[in-house]
């Protein structure tokens, strides 16, 4: 039987892969990793097209060499499984059946094409994620609060000023920009939780942050 472990390190994995582009699985907080996590089916098909249209510069029809490791990780089905004592384990097989699946279901759509372990995002598959990702105009005020909010809690943080600035920059470029598209904000407002998860001084600052990062990840799906 797989080890038991304390914490999902599939699902960090997965968002290791997703946001911060590491294929190792370095250390993250929990709590950055579940208000990031997506929460329905259509977040997680948005984020698996969008990996793909980033992996493959927006080219479709050119495939994604993906390692063995990470198909589970592209395909957001290689979290573990918890048991009834609270911990986490790995089930390989159960893995490779829902990745497959997937694969096979978004081929079938006409979303990807070509092999498990070198997709190809097909034109259909990035006209859907253009028709998935497009804010409504309430997303401005979420958008607002998420700075403001970060801003306010990070005065401990000065070692990383210059990347949350420039992640928040981001972030207020969007607003009342038409069409602006959620995988992009997402991803910096992903990135800004995780600076902020990964700095104890400002743990007792983390709570209301990430309570803003919930509100902004919730319109993804709308």
């Amino acid at each position: 039987m797989a080890k038991k472990q304390k914490t999902d390190l599939g699902k960090r994995a997965i968002y290791n892969y997703h946001v911060r582009n590491d294929r190792n699985n370095v250390r993250v907080s929990p709590a950055v990793v579940d208000c990031w996590y997506p929460t329905s089916p259509k977040q997680e098909e948005i984020l698996i097209l969008s990996k793909m249209r980033s992996l493959t510069k927006a080219r479709d029809g050119v495939p994604a060499h993906i390692s063995k490791a990470n198909i589970p990780s592209l395909f957001m089905t290689g979290g573990y499984t918890k048991t009834a004592d609270g911990m986490y384990i790995y089930e390989q097989d159960v893995v490779i059946r829902r990745t497959r699946s997937r694969f096979h279901d978004f081929a079938a759509r006409g979303l990807l094409e070509g092999a498990i372990g070198a997709p190809a995002i097909t034109f259909s598959g990035l006209r859907q994620l253009e028709d998935l990702v497009t804010f409504d105009d309430s997303a401005d005020d979420v958008i607002r609060e998420f700075v403001a909010v970060v801003r306010e809690s990070t005065s401990a943080m000065q070692a990383h000023d210059q990347k949350l600035i420039e992640l928040l920059e981001g972030l207020e470029s969007q607003i009342s920009v038409p069409e602006k598209k959620k995988g992009d904000v997402v991803s910096m407002a992903a990135n800004v939780a995780t600076i902020i998860g990964t700095v104890p001084a400002v743990a007792s600052m983390t709570p209301g942050v990430m309570n803003v990062i919930h509100q902004l990840f919730e319109f993804i799906g709308r």
